[in-house]
């Protein structure tokens, strides 16, 4: 049985390199040689990939509104894929939908996809994200098993309702699963996950 806060992390702790960052940001984040031993933070970039313990880290580019490169062309913003065991889990970070993203993502066949659904609003002086119907649609478009939203209910000045995700993942036939600050879902082997919120998942064969 996976768990997605436990088994991930639990690799991902036993890397070689702990840290993976965009290069482009790292050039400015001094602070973190406070943090972790220069030789176990790596810099990435869109495109790239590093890998150790089992969990192989896949580095795709996000965007706020844009992708956004620094003048040696690396991207400034990314989310990553990764790969643990019969599992290949994707997180985005803050991110709109652009083009290409989706049949990127689609070449990784995403058991998993986490995706924000705080919307663009100027006003909150943050990122633009995706919404609830954006990021249901993406994770559609993308072929992911299945969908958690993130970015909801938990900062007053930075949230949405998962309403709207949820409506707009079952009218696209999209499954999901919404969790609560605090909740675990676990992935158990075994049978085909139903269409809809059931947290019961089987890998996908590898090939």
């Amino acid at each position: 049985m996976y768990s997605v806060r436990t088994e991930m992390p639990r690799r991902l702790a036993a890397c070689p390199v702990e840290s993976k960052r965009s290069s482009s940001i790292s050039q400015s984040c001094v602070d973190w040689q406070a943090l972790a031993p220069a030789t176990r933070l790596l810099p990435l970039d869109a495109g790239e990939e590093s890998g150790g313990a089992g969990v192989v880290v896949h580095a795709v580019a996000s965007a706020h509104e844009t992708v956004e490169r620094d003048a040696l062309g690396r991207c400034r913003f990314l989310g990553y894929v990764l790969r643990a065991g019969p599992w290949t889990l994707y997180h985005s970070g803050d991110t709109v939908r652009y083009p290409g993203l989706a049949e990127r993502l689609r070449t990784f066949r995403l058991d998993v996809a986490i995706l924000p659904i705080n919307r663009r609003r100027r006003e909150r002086g943050v990122p633009g994200n995706l919404d609830g119907a954006e990021a249901a649609a993406l994770a559609r478009d993308a072929g992911a098993r299945r969908v958690i939203p993130c970015h909801c209910e938990m900062f007053t000045f930075n949230t949405a309702s998962p309403e709207l995700f949820r409506r707009e993942a079952e009218r696209l036939g999209q499954p999901y699963r919404i969790l609560r600050a605090g909740e675990r879902w676990c992935l158990p082997e075994g049978g085909d996950p139903p269409r809809g919120s059931s947290p019961t998942m089987s890998p996908r064969p590898t090939t």
